[in-house]
């Protein structure tokens, strides 16, 4: 697993994470050079609202010697002869644009793109999507540390979201999640807008052994204890294809959220794959 952080001047680990999001406000090419030869081994993403001829020349010029993909706003889906160019002079490019659907998903994929950005329901079908995409050549990114959905107030339990233990799960499956990259803001009263602590969670520890309010966003504190969910929860959520909001009477997550209090209450800590994985 790759993991991307937006530049920050307060992150702690640019030696150790894979690639860097660069947001690019016409920034003189001196300087943004300056930056990437501060890492020339790290994926640079390159993040602009507008793309344009001479930013593509631009950045032609610096994918000759740096590892450089255009990270674009969903406005420029309509700019096909801009998106056969960057294709013409083989620079990658992704939206960003978080996917919920197959439709979207193919959409997409029919302009060239070489990454997505899976979220919602997509998630909830990982092993269909990884046969989906194997012979495609494109890189899957999503969120780990939010929780998502298109439908509004919906409940945590049925949303999209990812512990770090489910992490190891989809490594071990080889499902088609490459990048996990962690949500931006510029002011961090909250901790867990701060990308040091996620990065550190997810990347570094590998586990999360608290309150899952605790590391994911929009979860109401005190309701499930990470330390306390069966491991088979997130073998379910990855292939059911959220079938609970498709007429089934699914209740798994539900369950699995019972359970885990269950276990608290007679301090029964069941073993997650992330360590089963290590023996």
């Amino acid at each position: 697993m790759n993991y991307a952080v937006y530049w920050n001047y307060n992150f702690k680990h640019f030696d150790t994470v894979d690639e860097i999001i660069i947001k690019y406000t016409d920034q003189k090419i001196d300087v943004l050079t300056n930056f990437l030869n501060r890492y020339p081994n790290k994926k640079f993403s390159l993040e602009i609202e507008n793309l344009t001829e001479s930013f593509i020349s631009m950045a032609v010029a610096l994918k000759a010697k740096y590892n450089i993909v255009l990270r674009l706003a969903i406005t420029n889906v309509k700019q096909q002869e801009l998106l056969n160019k960057c294709k013409e002079n083989n620079l990658p490019f992704y939206f960003n644009f978080y996917i919920n659907n197959w439709d979207t998903l193919n959409d997409l994929i029919r302009t060239g793109v070489s990454e997505v950005i899976i979220t919602g329901e997509l998630g909830f079908d990982l092993e269909r999507l990884t046969h989906f995409l194997e012979d495609k050549n494109i890189q899957v990114r999503c969120m780990p540390n939010f929780v998502q959905s298109s439908y509004r107030d919906e409940h945590y339990l049925t949303s999209f979201w990812l512990r770090p233990e489910d992490v190891a799960y989809i490594e071990y499956k080889g499902l088609h999640v490459d990048i996990l990259e962690f949500y931006d803001n510029d002011e961090y009263q909250d901790p867990r807008l701060n990308p040091n602590f996620p990065y550190e969670v997810y990347a570094i520890d590998k586990k999360w052994s608290s309150d899952l309010a605790g590391i994911i966003i929009g979860i109401p504190p005190k309701e499930v204890d990470s330390a306390y969910i069966m491991p088979a929860f997130i073998k379910h959520r990855v292939n059911c294809g959220k079938r609970c909001m498709k007429g089934s009477k699914c209740t798994l997550c539900y369950n699995y959220c019972d359970l885990s209090g269950l276990l608290k209450d007679y301090s029964l800590v069941p073993t997650q794959y992330v360590d089963i994985l290590k023996n």
